[in-house]
């Protein structure tokens, strides 16, 4: 192999170790080579004693490594260098527009008396600060000396927070260079969700009203409401004048791009036509299973305001069709396309010159692919996901099998949301579906007769290499 696919690098929280609700900007201390640290003398032996009891103890919760590890991170701020204080003082300038928002959110949840943003509203300051970086109309004055107020009373905290960065970063960088002598390329992932984090720090650029989820699928049939805000479509601008959302989207992969080879698009689907639902309703799961896609509703009734978003006309729409189904929208012109793409074309004007998407691009593209979605990446040449694993044995038309893969294609054995192929290998030697598997691989490889499919049946070592 010649490349690795990271996840998302991104902070998470306390309460919630998910990478794909991690920070977008800010990188997870938890990442920090503290063994190497305490070696150098960054950090204490307590410290060190009680990341490593943690972490090698059986049943120890990621909450209470996680609290040891905050320890740790302290002290190697104490610690800290001349030199090393100086490189975060000129990373901190460099990158401030993310990193004092960022930098802020801990203390002021402190202040508040809550780890989310959204429970601060217990006081009349608390809701002043919810909305912070949201500036409404006749608030800026007030929020620029809140501001001032905030990055003085918390200048230290926020120095300290810049060196955790920068030696993040630091490390990374040394990590490139060490895979790049190697041959290795590394891939980002550009998560499609939104940490609360994020969300406090960004709400002015955000649609209100409607969250980010996933419709019923074949992976999880009752849907899967994410809660993620998502970009406000008012302020994307055009290519050529791009407007706060679609620098907002830039920024970001500029970041990633600044750190990796190649990106992995996570869920598609989110960057070009988002499943959305009202946020206000008691039970999410009810309100994702009546959402509707953000730029396919013209004439939604449940949903009217989102016709003013709409890319698609009603007469270009299957009424056979689930809201949700891939066929919904049957026909888009060029230039329809390109309204869908608008994300994913700043995602590709990003990469380096001369660089070819479908080699520097892999979208999540799984069971469903939306038309849209589909003009979309044909638009730029990507393939999607063929996850063995989760194949059809009986369905020839199915979309995992490899047999039905095209050269953009990315065929893979599972994913991060999949059993280890090899568990199921083993499960599958135990069980008739080995004998299924072994005539289904025997024939991909010409040897539909003979011993090779009892072989590839009994050998999980067979199954495997075979898919």
């Amino acid at each position: 192999f010649d490349g690795i696919q990271l996840g998302p690098m991104g902070m998470t929280s306390r309460g919630n170790n998910s990478p794909y609700d991690s920070t977008l900007f800010s990188r997870n201390p938890l990442d920090l080579p503290f063994k190497r640290f305490f070696d150098e003398g960054r950090i204490g032996r307590r410290a060190w004693d009680a990341i490593s009891a943690r972490s090698e103890g059986k049943g120890k919760t990621y909450s209470e490594i996680y609290a040891a590890c905050q320890g740790a991170i302290g002290e190697v701020a104490v610690h800290a260098s001349r030199t090393d204080r100086e490189a975060a003082r000129e990373f901190l300038e460099v990158h401030q527009r993310w990193l004092i928002p960022d930098a802020l959110y801990d203390p002021l949840c402190r202040e508040h008396g809550s780890e989310s943003w959204l429970e601060w509203n217990s006081t009349a300051q608390g809701e002043f600060d919810q909305r912070l970086f949201d500036r409404p109309t006749g608030e800026s004055d007030a929020t620029e000396v809140r501001l001032a107020e905030l990055k003085e009373r918390y200048a230290s905290s926020i120095e300290d927070y810049a060196l955790i960065q920068w030696l993040l970063a630091e490390e990374h960088r040394a990590l490139r260079v060490r895979l790049r002598a190697l041959g290795l390329s590394v891939y980002g992932d550009l998560q499609v969700g939104l940490s609360q984090r994020d969300h406090w720090a960004n709400r002015r650029l955000l649609l209100p009203g409607y969250l980010m989820g996933a419709p019923p699928s074949r992976t999880n049939p009752i849907g899967q409401p994410w809660g993620y805000p998502v970009l406000d479509p008012m302020q994307f601008g055009t290519p050529e004048e791009p407007g706060p959302a679609l620098l907002f989207v830039r920024e970001r992969i500029q970041r990633l791009l600044g750190e990796c080879d190649g990106v992995r698009i996570d869920h598609p689907h989110g960057w070009v036509d988002p499943w959305v639902y009202r946020g206000d309703q008691s039970d999410p799961f009810l309100a994702v299973q009546s959402g509707a896609r953000l730029y396919s509703s013209p004439d939604n009734v449940a949903h009217p305001e989102l016709a003013r978003w709409a890319n698609v006309r009603p007469d270009q729409i299957d009424r056979a069709q689930t809201l949700h189904a891939d066929g919904y929208v049957k026909a888009l012109d060029d230039e329809q396309v390109r309204k869908y793409s608008q994300q994913i074309d700043v995602i590709a004007n990003q990469l380096p010159p001369g660089a070819r998407v479908p080699e520097f691009v892999a979208c999540e593209v799984l069971s469903t692919l939306p038309y849209p979605v589909k003009r979309v990446i044909e638009r730029h040449g990507i393939g999607r996901f063929r996850v063995t694993q989760k194949l059809n044995l009986s369905d020839a038309s199915d979309v995992y099998r490899i047999e039905n893969s095209a050269p953009a294609d990315w065929i893979m054995l599972g994913t991060h949301d999949t059993p280890s192929i090899w568990e199921l290998a083993g499960k599958w030697c135990q069980c008739p579906e080995g004998t299924a598997w072994g005539n289904y691989l025997s024939e991909l490889l010409g040897g539909g007769s003979g011993n090779l499919p009892g072989e590839i049946a009994k050998d999980a070592f067979h199954l495997v290499n075979g898919c």
